[in-house]
């Protein structure tokens, strides 16, 4: 009898496995074909920039605020179904003339409005899965990019969007997962 329930109990993890699987496929085909994650690839960025240097906090569900973590690092849950609720960035160390500022689509709220860097963008505690982001540079756009990529819930990485371009997606119910 233990057999045979750890068998059924294999095959219905695998048959979900299988199933989460597909949906990973769908969803990016999908996004792929409209365009709208495909965003650049990682062969065509430029080097990032040693003058200018990004952190980012993120508020993870159920888990709380990540310590700042430096440009180029995972920030957040990839691949665990925790979403993030919100986040904060700041340019550190400060260089004059070269700020952020940024925003994001929330579920049930929508966009919030654009705040200034090391403010933080979105809510803690209420559930509210954070679904896009948007950065762009409020000072400096004239000498710099500023390029991200976010990690969606039964998707994957998406491409690179810069300067200001959605990057996630909008009532799809697919949480930011890093």
């Amino acid at each position: 009898e233990i057999a045979a329930t750890s068998a059924d109990s294999l095959a219905a993890n695998r048959a979900l496995r299988l199933s989460m699987l597909r949906e990973k496929v769908e969803a990016y085909l999908q996004g792929f074909m409209r365009g709208d994650l495909a965003g650049e690839s990682s062969a065509t960025l430029p080097e990032p920039s040693q003058l200018v240097q990004a952190e980012a906090l993120v508020h993870v569900q159920e888990r709380g605020d990540t310590p700042w973590r430096s440009q180029l690092s995972e920030c957040g849950a990839a691949g665990t179904g925790r979403r993030l609720e919100g986040f904060s960035l700041r340019v550190n160390p400060p260089v004059d003339g070269v700020s952020l500022r940024y925003k994001a689509h929330l579920s049930v709220k929508g966009d919030t409005p654009w705040v200034d860097q090391g403010d933080y963008c979105g809510t803690r505690g209420e559930n509210r899965r954070l679904e896009a982001i948007w950065i762009e540079l409020a000072e400096g756009a004239d000498r710099f990019d500023v390029y991200y990529s976010t990690h969606l819930c039964r998707f994957g990485w998406t491409g690179w969007f810069k300067n200001g371009q959605m990057c996630g997606t909008r009532r799809e119910s697919r949480p930011v997962e890093s």
